[in-house]
C-alpha cells in the first residue's frame, strides 16, 4: 500500500467533512454523512490500521514516550495516528457546531472556533469552551 497515498486520502476526506460543517445546510442528511459516512469511514480505517499494524511495531507501546516513538517509526500506525486526529477533531467540530447552533451563534461567529478546531483541535475546543462559559455567566 501507499501510505502517502493513503494519508492524501483521508485527508482530503476531512476537509471534504469540514467544508460541509462550515458551509452546507445542517440537514439531517448532511449531518448523517458527515457522522456516519465520513466520520465513520475514517473510524473503519483506524481500526483496520490498529488492527493490522499496532502490535508488529517492536518496542512499541502507549506507556512510555520510548514507547510511543517506537510506534511511530512506522508508516502505517502514523496514518493511524493521523486518521485518530482527523475523526475525533471533526466530532469535536461536529459538537461545536452543533452546540453553537442551540445557543443562537451565527454561522460566521462559528467559523473561527471551527478553523481552530480544524488546525489545532483542543485549541479551537478550548476557545469554544470559553463562549459556552461566557453566556453561562450572562445568563445567569
Amino acid at each position: 500500500m501507499n501510505w502517502e497515498t493513503a494519508f492524501q486520502a483521508a485527508s482530503t476526506l476531512a476537509f471534504v467533512g469540514w467544508v460541509l460543517l462550515a458551509a452546507a445546510p445542517r440537514s439531517a442528511r448532511v449531518l448523517g454523512i458527515l457522522r456516519y459516512g465520513i466520520v465513520g469511514l475514517i473510524c473503519a480505517a483506524y481500526a483496520l490500521l490498529v488492527a493490522l499494524y499496532l502490535g508488529r511495531v517492536e518496542g512499541g507501546g502507549f506507556m512510555s514516550l520510548a514507547g510511543v516513538k517506537a510506534l511511530m517509526s512506522s508508516d502505517p500506525v502514523i496514518l493511524a495516528g493521523w486518521l485518530h486526529y482527523l475523526a475525533f477533531d471533526l466530532m469535536a467540530g461536529l459538537w461545536i457546531a452543533s452546540k453553537a447552533d442551540e445557543m443562537g451563534l451565527s454561522r460566521i461567529a462559528q467559523v473561527p472556533f471551527l478553523f481552530l478546531t480544524l488546525m489545532l483541535g483542543p485549541v479551537g475546543l478550548l476557545a469554544f469552551y470559553g463562549v459556552v462559559a461566557a453566556k453561562s455567566r450572562a445568563a445567569r
